[in-house]
């Protein structure tokens, strides 16, 4: 979620409205990146950092409405009982820009599946709440399916954390769910983003952001749950990762918290010891020789 844009936008409002109330809208959350017309081709960029590490097959599926462009990432060598693990990525990301970065942080825990959301890189639609609610159904029908009896993981980051949240409500058999450098709602990202010099300030939430809320979208999940905070992520402040953490325990969800003082918004899962802290949640299943 590249929220440092939107804290821009805000300021820039705030020196020309001289009010006290300011939203945020769904144009200051969704930021798809122009993509040129690349005809029926997929692909992702970089996919050479992927050679001889995994097997990439791209295609589009008719979901909820949309035509959306998916690529699956199988790592070679035989992998015992390894999950299936859906990327849900931030506000800025799709597969084309992106999908290497977060291959190659997922693959250690299993194989990968990543999506363009719509009005993202190769999918259709418009970049809103609105497509994606209409999306989760038959999305999470998809994943299920394609999991063809594996363990299946939902990781999200940044507001990929909302996505994958929404997407397992709707879920029948999921395993576990990570929550990367995010937030319960979309509501307490605004007073994370609230200058702390202008406590008259009001900034409201639009109704279709206001739905996105985390604990309540997970409240009867049974699975473990895995939070995951950086300590200088200047994005999403890590309050709001703890913040995540406190209100899935007090609700009774099998919660994970792990902090990492030094991380930003981008490498929280990516540090030395990681994969050890994370072992109780995703070494649960079988990880690559």
């Amino acid at each position: 979620m590249r929220i440092v844009s939107a804290q821009a936008a805000v300021l820039g409002m705030l020196l020309t409205l001289c009010g006290c109330s300011v939203a945020i809208d769904e144009g200051t959350v969704f930021q798809p990146r122009a993509v040129q017309d690349r005809g029926e081709a997929l692909s992702i960029s970089g996919a050479e950092k992927l050679a001889g590490t995994a097997e990439l097959r791209h295609e589009r599926v008719r979901l909820g409405g949309e035509t959306i462009a998916l690529t699956h990432v199988t790592a070679h060598g035989t992998r015992p009982g390894a999950p299936l693990i859906l990327t849900c990525m931030g506000n800025a990301s799709d597969r084309i820009n992106n999908g290497v970065y977060y291959a190659q942080k997922l693959l250690p825990y299993g194989d990968v599946l990543m999506f363009d959301y719509p009005g993202y890189g190769d999918s259709t639609g418009e970049a809103n709440t609105a497509t994606l609610v209409a999306l989760q159904k038959d999305f999470a029908g998809y994943v299920t399916k394609a999991a063809e009896g594996r363990p299946l993981i939902y990781w999200g980051h940044s507001l990929g954390g909302f996505v994958c949240a929404q997407i397992a409500r709707e879920t029948p058999a999921l395993d576990a769910i990570v929550l990367e450098t995010t937030a319960p709602n979309a509501e307490e990202v605004a007073r994370a983003w609230k200058p702390w010099y202008m406590p008259f300030l009001s900034i409201r939430v639009e109704d279709g952001l206001a739905a996105y809320d985390t604990p309540e979208a997970l409240k009867d999940f049974a699975g473990p749950v895995l939070v995951i905070g950086g300590g200088k992520d200047d994005t999403l402040p890590v309050a709001l990762s703890r913040s995540l953490a406190r209100q899935l325990e007090a609700q009774g969800n099998d919660v994970t918290y792990l902090e990492y003082p030094e991380a930003g918004h981008y490498d929280a899962a990516l540090g030395d010891t990681f994969a050890a802290d994370a072992a109780g949640v995703l070494g649960r299943w079988s990880a690559p020789d």
